[in-house]
């Protein structure tokens, strides 16, 4: 076992810093969801899902608009909310993948 965490370790160290931030980041916001999740404020996470979601695709939909992105973030959100069973599917599929 302890070979395999040094040679994971030797490989990490050839990562760009850029890769190491991302997964980081990744780990870190999944804890966030299992953490908040668990705690049973699962409305304010999935308002704040559907939020990062929606504005991220209308973001990088209309090609950097922030005005459209916003009101896509706003929808998604109001979205998450009230069809808070699909929702939970879609996500649970997301961080899974």
């Amino acid at each position: 076992m302890l070979e395999v965490c040094q040679h994971f370790e030797e490989a990490a160290s050839r990562f760009s810093p850029a890769v190491l931030i991302g997964a980081g980041s990744g780990g870190l916001v999944v804890g966030l969801f299992v953490w908040l999740g668990g705690l049973g404020l699962r409305r304010i996470l999935l308002g704040f899902a559907g939020g990062v979601a929606g504005g991220a695709c209308g973001f990088f939909v209309t090609g950097g608009n922030a005005i459209v992105g916003l009101a896509a973030a706003a929808l998604g959100a109001i979205v998450a909310v009230v069809f808070e069973k699909i929702f939970i599917v879609l996500l649970a599929g997301v961080v899974a993948a």
